[in-house]
This record gives C-alpha cells, sequence and structure tokens, in this order.
C-alpha cells in the first residue's frame, strides 16, 4: 500500500462525517458461532443458549435464535408458526406481508398486530447459511418503523453464522 491509497482521491467517495451506516457496531460471539453489525440505538439484552436478545430504548426488541440448517424453518413454515403463537395469545393479526426471498439465503415476512389496544409490526426474517440458520423476530413500535424495520433488516443482512451449529441434545 502506497501514501496515494490514503490521498484524497481515494478518501473522495468515502463518508468521513459519523452516520447511521458507518457508526455500527459489531457483535462477534464466537462460542455461539453469531457475527453481525447493529445500530447505535440498540444494545444487546441478554444472550441464553443460542439465542440473542437485543432491546431498543423505544420499546422495540429483537430476538436471533440459531439452530441447524435442518432445524431452521423457511420463511413460510416461520410465518404460519408465529401467527399460530400470536393469535394463540389473544393477539389480533391485522396484515400480513407474505414470506419473500429478500436476498440468497435470506427471507422476510411481516404481521401488523394489535394487542391491549397497542399496535407494533413483528417483522421477521430468517437466514440460511453453509453452518447453520437463524431466525430473527422483532417487535417494532408504529413510531418510527421505516427506520427500525431498516436497522432490523441491516441486522439480518449482516448476520453470519461462523461456526457450525450441532444438533441440541
Amino acid at each position: 500500500m502506497t501514501s496515494r491509497d490514503l490521498g484524497d482521491d481515494a478518501l473522495k467517495d468515502v463518508g468521513l462525517e459519523p452516520n447511521a451506516e458507518n457508526t455500527r457496531l459489531l457483535y462477534d460471539n464466537p462460542d455461539l458461532g453469531v457475527r453481525f453489525l447493529y445500530p447505535r440505538r440498540w444494545h444487546v439484552g441478554a444472550v441464553r443458549g443460542s439465542q440473542v436478545a437485543m432491546d431498543g430504548a423505544d420499546g422495540s426488541g429483537l430476538l436471533i435464535t440459531l439452530d441447524t440448517p435442518a432445524r431452521t424453518p423457511t420463511g413460510a413454515q416461520f410465518l404460519d408458526e408465529s401467527r399460530g403463537w400470536l393469535e394463540g395469545r389473544k393477539v389480533k393479526v391485522l396484515r400480513v406481508d407474505a414470506a419473500k426471498v429478500v436476498a440468497p439465503g435470506l427471507e422476510h415476512f411481516a404481521l401488523e398486530t394489535e394487542a391491549a389496544d397497542q399496535k407494533a409490526v413483528m417483522d421477521y426474517y430468517v437466514a440460511r447459511q453453509a453452518n447453520g440458520g437463524a431466525t430473527m423476530a422483532a417487535r417494532l413500535p408504529t413510531e418510527d418503523l421505516e427506520a427500525l424495520q431498516k436497522e432490523v433488516e441491516g441486522i439480518a443482512r449482516s448476520l453470519v453464522v461462523t461456526k457450525k451449529m450441532e444438533e441440541r441434545k
């Protein structure tokens, strides 16, 4: 590398002012076998078994569950399971965005819900990778929804299963 590689011409298209993209934090847990980037307004709340729970200051939450490739559901399967779980708890499902592939190995769907006169969007992703899979379930308040959905999508797109997931005994 030469000093020319770090000159004004090389850096003219690089954003040097802090923004949402270039200030994300890295979560890297080699024991669990997962790595992802996340925005500063989120924080890792707890790690339990094969799950990472994240919280946002606005009441949003995200649960990432890692599993083997064989035990990772398809987007349609996870949609059916999630909808049934919500309805079993008397949560009203107002709208369903069907599961669709958004990137190779990554599916997304969403459910608009209402419970106790509170509306929220449940935003879901299913990631399938060579080492394993992950399901991601986010509860997002309707205020600032578009930004929150973009942040959850960024987490989902950056997620890497870094070690081979083994069958649980």
